[in-house]
């Protein structure tokens, strides 16, 4: 089986999909939680318009950076900045909502999701973009820990639903990889008989 063949596809399905989320879906998220911004924290909504704003450049700079005829393993790097400025993003935000028990917890888990099962990532990019997302998130929590006034199980209990979304995630992909693998050997085969 010709593997850079396959690794070509996934890098073009990598750039497609990097490419439709931060054209599409992060600016219009981003932008649809100011709402909830205004709602949860009333008093720090300039400083929450001020955050979500920087995902609008990061956007346009990966969508302009993957025109470039990249290689495969420079796209990954690219996607994987592009998830980790999306986490910073939303990591601020849950700094300013307190850390662990902060209910923009939630956007991590669209960031790792999409990031994981959306990104055709080689083993080795998808691992290191949970462990930095989950480090981050962690970090971020643990700067603004206060014993009094956090409740501690909420932020184990919150990597436990972080560590089973990189799970059930995982599984996701591998089985989409899987199924790609497999349509391509079929594609192949069919092209050689």
């Amino acid at each position: 089986m010709n593997l850079d063949a396959f690794n070509s596809e996934q890098s073009e399905l990598l750039k497609a999909n990097v490419r439709f989320i931060s054209k599409w879906i992060s600016p219009i998220l981003f932008a649809v939680f100011l709402i909830a911004d205004y709602m949860n924290l009333p008093d720090n909504f300039a400083d929450c318009v001020f955050i979500r704003f920087w995902i609008l450049p990061v956007c346009f700079a990966a969508y302009k950076v993957l025109d470039l005829n990249l290689t495969y393993k420079k796209r990954q790097i690219v996607a994987l900045l592009f998830t980790f400025a999306n986490a910073v993003v939303i990591e601020l935000l849950i700094r300013l909502a307190g850390g662990y028990s902060s209910n923009y917890f939630s956007g991590i888990i669209l960031v790792l999701i999409s990031s994981i099962t959306f990104m055709p990532f080689e083993k080795s990019f998808t691992y290191l973009n949970a462990l930095l997302v989950l480090t981050l998130h962690n970090l971020v929590c643990l700067s603004v820990y206060d014993v009094e006034a956090q409740d501690l199980a909420a932020g184990i209990t919150g990597n436990f639903f972080l560590i089973g979304t990189i799970a059930l995630s995982l599984i996701t992909r591998y089985y989409f990889h899987d199924y790609q693998l497999e349509s391509f050997q079929n594609r192949l085969r069919m092209t050689e008989a």
